[in-house]
């Protein structure tokens, strides 16, 4: 599905290599709010996106199997424009290390929800996004 929404419309980033994964996150996603949803595979694919500082979907579900000090870098990057993360399986350091929420593989739509409206609730009490 790259390029099939504009980057700058896009509201929610999804990175997985199952296709079956991020339709299920779509779903679960639409379920909570209308957003313009873009999937990519890898998180490769997703930096050129990640780079460009007017990319700022408000939400980016994550799953980065090795992340390198790149990936991390684009995360911290990510989360310092306002987006929130969800990392599918993330290693514990790196929940240390990024502010994050986790969702742990096999999960429903249920805790899919359940963190989504727990980023949106908490989202009513942020500053707005620096911009970097």
């Amino acid at each position: 599905m790259p390029g099939a929404v504009a980057s700058h419309q896009v509201q929610t980033l999804i990175v997985t290599d199952n296709f079956i994964e991020a339709e299920d996150l779509a779903d679960a996603i639409s379920e909570v709010a209308r957003e313009e949803i873009m999937h990519l595979r890898h998180i490769d694919e997703a930096v050129p996106f990640l780079e460009d500082v007017a990319f700022t979907p408000k939400l980016a579900v994550l799953h980065i199997p090795k992340p390198s000090a790149k990936h991390k870098k684009l995360l911290e990057r990510l989360h310092a424009r306002g987006v929130q993360l969800v990392l599918i399986d993330a290693a514990p350091q790196l929940l240390g290390e990024i502010e994050a929420e986790a969702l742990s593989r096999p999960f429903t739509g249920a805790d899919l929800s359940t963190v989504i409206l727990k980023l949106r609730q908490d989202a009513k009490d942020l500053k707005p996004p620096a911009v970097l």
